[in-house]
């Protein structure tokens, strides 16, 4: 701390947008710079109307999820300046390439809390941020944060830790 890069991973859902009073008020307090990251994969593309066959789809690709992300920029952090990256991949893997790419200091993601079960079947974009990322990430069930207002500075923080090599640092 002090906080000076952080990065939001957004994916529209409601758990991602009951987290956006907690990166405002992070990004106010800290007076941070703010990066959205939309990490999407070959289903954005034809949610679209692309034609298949047109070769010039990922890049079509990248400028409609591009504009996207502006737009929920705009609309959601109005009169803030915010770094914009939408890219082709797994979302966790695309996380990590930003965070290491531009160092950020934090990272604020929202879970969905679909359960064990489904999180064993389809992964989860969280367990693997926390995991691969070197940097402080802070995260929690989005639909418990809807309705609550953030309050800062926190009065507990649950940092989990092991003593391995790989975590040393």
């Amino acid at each position: 701390m002090p906080f000076r890069k952080i990065l939001f991973p957004v994916d529209y859902s409601e758990p991602c947008q009951a987290v956006v009073p907690y990166v405002k008020e992070m990004i106010r307090h800290f007076s941070a710079d703010l990066t959205l990251v939309h990490a999407y994969g070959p289903a954005a593309f034809t949610r679209r109307e692309l034609v298949l066959i047109d070769p010039e789809l990922l890049q079509k690709g990248r400028i409609l999820e591009e504009r996207r992300l502006q737009e929920f920029a705009l609309e959601t952090f109005p009169g803030q300046h915010v770094e914009c990256i939408a890219e082709l991949g797994e979302a966790g893997t695309v996380v990590d390439e930003v965070v290491q790419h531009q160092g950020t200091d934090l990272v604020m993601l929202a879970t969905h809390g679909f359960g064990p079960i489904r999180r064993l079947l389809l992964g989860s974009v969280a367990a693997k941020v926390l995991h691969d990322v070197s940097t402080v990430v802070w995260t929690g069930t989005g639909s418990i944060f809807s309705g609550h207002a953030p309050r800062l500075p926190y009065q507990s923080v649950l940092c989990a830790l092991d003593d391995s090599e790989e975590a040393e640092p």
